[in-house]
Protein backbone atom coordinates (compact mmCIF):
# COMPACT_ATOMS: atom_id res chain seq x y z
CA UNK A 1 0.00 0.00 0.00
CA UNK A 2 3.09 2.14 1.09
CA UNK A 3 4.03 2.06 -2.45
CA UNK A 4 0.47 3.72 -3.66
CA UNK A 5 1.08 6.49 -1.77
CA UNK A 6 4.45 7.08 -3.31
CA UNK A 7 3.12 7.01 -6.90
CA UNK A 8 -0.09 9.37 -5.95
CA UNK A 9 1.81 12.03 -4.39
CA UNK A 10 4.68 12.13 -7.63
CA UNK A 11 1.42 12.42 -10.06
CA UNK A 12 0.03 14.88 -7.51
CA UNK A 13 3.18 16.82 -6.71
CA UNK A 14 4.09 16.81 -10.57
CA UNK A 15 0.50 17.68 -11.34
CA UNK A 16 0.07 20.51 -9.54
CA UNK A 17 3.47 21.94 -10.10
CA UNK A 18 3.33 21.74 -13.87
CA UNK A 19 1.21 20.50 -17.10
CA UNK A 20 2.09 17.07 -17.43
CA UNK A 21 1.26 15.27 -20.14
CA UNK A 22 -1.17 11.87 -20.18
CA UNK A 23 -1.77 9.41 -22.98
CA UNK A 24 -5.34 9.42 -24.19
CA UNK A 25 -7.30 6.98 -26.53
CA UNK A 26 -10.30 8.37 -28.37
CA UNK A 27 -12.60 5.86 -29.83
CA UNK A 28 -15.64 6.27 -32.62
CA UNK A 29 -18.90 5.89 -30.64
CA UNK A 30 -21.18 3.48 -32.29
CA UNK A 31 -23.99 6.00 -31.83
CA UNK A 32 -21.78 8.56 -33.13
CA UNK A 33 -19.24 11.32 -31.31
CA UNK A 34 -16.50 9.85 -29.88
CA UNK A 35 -15.68 8.07 -26.40
CA UNK A 36 -11.92 8.58 -24.90
CA UNK A 37 -9.92 6.64 -21.98
CA UNK A 38 -6.59 7.01 -20.16
CA UNK A 39 -4.97 3.52 -19.92
CA UNK A 40 -2.32 5.25 -17.25
CA UNK A 41 -5.82 5.60 -15.10
CA UNK A 42 -7.81 2.63 -14.50
CA UNK A 43 -11.63 3.54 -15.45
CA UNK A 44 -10.84 7.23 -16.31
CA UNK A 45 -13.30 7.78 -19.25
CA UNK A 46 -15.55 9.64 -21.07
CA UNK A 47 -17.40 11.05 -23.87
CA UNK A 48 -18.06 13.88 -26.63
CA UNK A 49 -20.08 14.52 -29.66
CA UNK A 50 -16.71 15.91 -31.37
CA UNK A 51 -13.30 15.62 -30.44
CA UNK A 52 -12.88 19.25 -29.05
CA UNK A 53 -15.56 18.37 -26.54
CA UNK A 54 -13.86 14.78 -25.67
CA UNK A 55 -10.51 16.45 -25.36
CA UNK A 56 -12.12 18.97 -22.55
CA UNK A 57 -14.07 16.04 -20.79
CA UNK A 58 -10.97 14.60 -20.79
CA UNK A 59 -8.78 17.21 -18.91
CA UNK A 60 -12.28 17.03 -16.39
CA UNK A 61 -12.14 13.36 -16.15
CA UNK A 62 -8.45 13.31 -15.35
CA UNK A 63 -8.57 15.91 -12.79
CA UNK A 64 -11.49 14.07 -11.05
CA UNK A 65 -9.29 10.82 -11.45
CA UNK A 66 -5.85 12.38 -9.76
CA UNK A 67 -8.49 14.38 -7.30
CA UNK A 68 -9.98 10.70 -5.97
CA UNK A 69 -6.84 9.07 -5.78
CA UNK A 70 -5.43 11.83 -3.27
CA UNK A 71 -8.42 11.59 -1.25
CA UNK A 72 -8.04 7.53 -0.77
CA UNK A 73 -4.39 7.54 0.18
CA UNK A 74 -3.14 10.13 2.55
CA UNK A 75 0.46 11.21 3.09
CA UNK A 76 1.93 10.54 6.31
CA UNK A 77 4.14 12.74 7.99
CA UNK A 78 6.99 9.97 8.13
CA UNK A 79 6.63 9.63 3.66
CA UNK A 80 8.62 11.38 1.40
CA UNK A 81 7.81 12.83 -2.03
CA UNK A 82 10.22 11.83 -4.55
CA UNK A 83 10.59 13.17 -7.86
CA UNK A 84 11.76 10.68 -10.16
CA UNK A 85 12.62 11.60 -13.93
CA UNK A 86 12.75 8.71 -16.56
Amino acid sequence: MRSNRVFIALVLEKYLNKYMKIRAIVHPAEEGGYWAEVPGLPGCITEGETIEEVIINLKDAIEGWLEVANSREAIDSTDRVVEIAV
